[in-house]
C-alpha cells in the first residue's frame, strides 16, 4: 500500500511540473507608465517591471536598451520574462524632446521713444538663449505695429527655436508726433502701471495698458451697476500687458468710470503723465456718442443717445495771432472770417443749424485744457464739435507772390473715394466750370503726411496708406472721427 502512494505522489509530482512547464499562469506587468516623455538632458530613471507566476512574484525580469537623455529621439527599452515553456516581453517607449523655450532677456534701456512713421533700425537688445539650439538671438522675429498712431505700443518680439519652442517678451515703444525740445534721456526708462493707447476702429475700443499684476486683466465700466468686459489678447503676454477691443456702444447710457480689475482690486487706467497718450475726444460709435474725459487719475466713459446738433460745422481757417497768408494787404484769417459768416447767413436762412470754430478775428475762450500739448487746441475744439455735425469742411484762401497759381483747391482725405467724397467731387466738377484756372494740377487732392506731397485725386486713386498733411484734418479724424474737407 505504501509503494502505491508513493508512486501516485511522484505521479502527482511530475503530472504538477508537466503543469507548470506547459500550462504556467505567467504575468508581466510594468511599473509606472508604457510611455515617457522626457525633456531634453533630464535624468531618466528605470523603473522596472514586475514578474509573477500565478501571483507569484519569482525570478528576475531582464531588461535591455538604453536610453540617452542628451540625443533626442525615441529609445525603447524591453522587459523579459521567462518561466517554464513561457517568456512574456513588453516594451517601454521613451521620448526624448526638447520641451523647453528659450529664454529671453531684455537690457535697458526699456522704452524705445521713435517719431510717428519713423522706421525702427535697431530695437533695444534682446538676447535668447535655447537650453537645445544655444543662442538664438539672431532668430527674434519682431511683430510689426501702427507706427502711426500716437501712443505706448507694446509691441511683441518672438523667438522659436528648432524644435518649435517658443518665447516672447513685450517691448513698450512710444510714438510722439515731435521731440522738439524733450530730452530723451530724461524720459522713463521703463514702463508704470496704466492706460497707454485707445483708439476707435469699426465700432470698437481698442484699449492698451500695462500693471504690476500677471494674468488675464478685466477692464471695469463702473457706474451705479458694473459691467465688466475681458480684454485679453493672444498677441500679448501675460506678464501685465494688456490689450482688447470693448464695444462700448453696447453699455447702458450714463457716466462710468474705467479701471483694469486684477484679483478684485480696481487699478486707475490714466494718470498725468500718460494724458497725452489718451488722444480722443468723442466719438459718433454706432447709435451712440461716447465721450472721453481724462479728469484728475480717472478715466471717464460717458454713453449717451447720439443726435447731431448742428447740420454744418465750419472751421474758419487761422485767427487770433495765426494771420494765414497774406496778400494785397489781406489776411487770410480775415478772408476766412468773411466767407464763413456769409455761408453761415446763407445756410440758417434755409433753416440749418450752423457752428462756426471762431466768429471773429480771436479764437476766445476755446475748449480743452492748454495743458494738452499732444493737441492743438483749435484741432480739439474742431473735432469736438464736428463729431456731432452732420457736414464738416474747413475754410482757406492762400496767396501766391509770383502769381503762379490760381483758381480753387479741394483737399479731401487720402483714402476716401470719388464716391464717398461724392459732394466734394461734384463742387469740385462745377467749380472747374465758374473758373478760368492757371494752375490745372492741383483743384482736387490729397497732400502726403510721410512726404508732403501732394497727391492728385481727380482720377479717383485712393492711398490706403497715408495720412493726411494737414493738422486741422488730421486731428479731428484720428481724435474725433471727423472727416474734414478743406476749401481752398
Amino acid at each position: 500500500m505504501k509503494k502505491w502512494i508513493a508512486i501516485l505522489v511522484v505521479v502527482m509530482l511530475v503530472a504538477a511540473g508537466v503543469y507548470l512547464w506547459f500550462f504556467p499562469r505567467v504575468e508581466l506587468t510594468l511599473n509606472g507608465e508604457a510611455e515617457l516623455t522626457l525633456n531634453y538632458k533630464d535624468l531618466y530613471t528605470e523603473q522596472g517591471a514586475k514578474g509573477t507566476v500565478f501571483g507569484f512574484e519569482t525570478g528576475e525580469v531582464e531588461i535591455t536598451g538604453e536610453v540617452d537623455t542628451s540625443v533626442l529621439g525615441d529609445y525603447t527599452v524591453q522587459y523579459t520574462y521567462a518561466f517554464g515553456n513561457k517568456t512574456l516581453q513588453l516594451v517601454r517607449t521613451i521620448r526624448v524632446r526638447d520641451l523647453e523655450a528659450p529664454v529671453m532677456t531684455v537690457t535697458d534701456p526699456h522704452i524705445l521713444y521713435i517719431k510717428q512713421e519713423q522706421e525702427i533700425r535697431q530695437y533695444p537688445s534682446v538676447t535668447a538663449v535655447d537650453n537645445y539650439d544655444g543662442d538664438v538671438s539672431g532668430k527674434i522675429v519682431t511683430d510689426s505695429f501702427d507706427n502711426d498712431h500716437i501712443g505706448m505700443h507694446f509691441v511683441l518680439r518672438e523667438v522659436t527655436d528648432s524644435n518649435g519652442n517658443t518665447a516672447s517678451v513685450v517691448q513698450p515703444v512710444e510714438v510722439r508726433e515731435d521731440y522738439e525740445g524733450v530730452d530723451k534721456s530724461k524720459l522713463p526708462v521703463t514702463i508704470q502701471p496704466g492706460l497707454y493707447n485707445m483708439k476707435v476702429e469699426n465700432d470698437l475700443l481698442y484699449m492698451m495698458g500695462y500693471d504690476t499684476g500677471e494674468g488675464s486683466h478685466e477692464i471695469a465700466f463702473v457706474s451705479d451697476a458694473e459691467y465688466l468686459f475681458s480684454v485679453s489678447n493672444p498677441d500679448v503676454t501675460d506678464d501685465g500687458y494688456f490689450a482688447g477691443w470693448v464695444d462700448v456702444a453696447s453699455l447702458k447710457d450714463g457716466t462710468y468710470e474705467v479701471y483694469d480689475l486684477f484679483g478684485g482690486t480696481k487699478y486707475p487706467l490714466v494718470d498725468k503723465n500718460i494724458i497725452e497718450a489718451c488722444r480722443l475726444g468723442r466719438w459718433h460709435i454706432k447709435d451712440k456718442l461716447v465721450t472721453f474725459d481724462y479728469t484728475g487719475n480717472t478715466l471717464q466713459v460717458t454713453v449717451e443717445p447720439f443726435v447731431y446738433l448742428y447740420d454744418i460745422a465750419i472751421d474758419v481757417g487761422h485767427g487770433d495771432d495765426d494771420i494765414g497768408a497774406s496778400g494785397l494787404g489781406t489776411y487770410e484769417r480775415e478772408l476766412n472770417l468773411k466767407v464763413s459768416l456769409y455761408e453761415k447767413k446763407r445756410f440758417e436762412q434755409h433753416g440749418l443749424k450752423v457752428w462756426l470754430i471762431r466768429d471773429s478775428e480771436d479764437y476766445g475762450p476755446l475748449l480743452g485744457d492748454k495743458s494738452w500739448t499732444m493737441i492743438q487746441r483749435v484741432g480739439y475744439t474742431w473735432g469736438w464739435y464736428g463729431a456731432v455735425s452732420r457736414y464738416s469742411y474747413s475754410n482757406h484762401h492762400n496767396s501766391d507772390t509770383w502769381g503762379t497759381y490760381g483758381g480753387f483747391e479741394i483737399i479731401v482725405l487720402p483714402d476716401r473715394t470719388n464716391e464717398t467724397e461724392y459732394p466734394e467731387y461734384q463742387v469740385f466738377k462745377d467749380f472747374k466750370k465758374l473758373y478760368e484756372l492757371q494752375n490745372n494740377k492741383y483743384q482736387y487732392y490729397s497732400r502726403s503726411y510721410h512726404s508732403g506731397k501732394r497727391l492728385d485725386r481727380k482720377d479717383g486713386k485712393i492711398y490706403e496708406n497715408e495720412r493726411v498733411w494737414y493738422g486741422n484734418m488730421r486731428y479731428a479724424l484720428e481724435s474725433f472721427g471727423v472727416e474734414t474737407v478743406t476749401y481752398e
